[in-house]
């Protein structure tokens, strides 16, 4: 259904066996010794971790920035009504 998926995925596992790093969206790098590791189970689920972190990490970015909106944008108005509002929990991509 998405034809540039496997794709992504290949590129990105063969990026961090090549250099050992992931990389995000916004240029955040995670280094991934794992992909060089001699038991099999390990190297996988590494080489997995090196394309699901940069679509976590853009999921996290996003949703900070959602956060930062509802503050700067949204909510001036309960401030100035003496209405506390305040986030109770992060999960993934939700906020609480």
């Amino acid at each position: 259904q998405f034809p540039g998926a496997p794709r992504y995925q290949q590129a990105r596992m063969a990026h961090a066996v090549k250099t050992g790093y992931a990389y995000g969206m916004w240029g955040a790098q995670w280094f991934l010794p794992g992909v060089w590791s001699p038991h099999d189970d390990v190297a996988e689920a590494t080489k997995r971790q090196a394309f699901a972190l940069p679509i976590q990490e853009g999921a996290q970015r996003l949703i900070k920035q959602a956060m930062r909106r509802l503050w700067e944008v949204d909510l001036p108005w309960a401030a100035a009504e003496g209405i506390a509002v305040e986030p109770l929990l992060q999960i993934h991509d939700s906020l609480v």
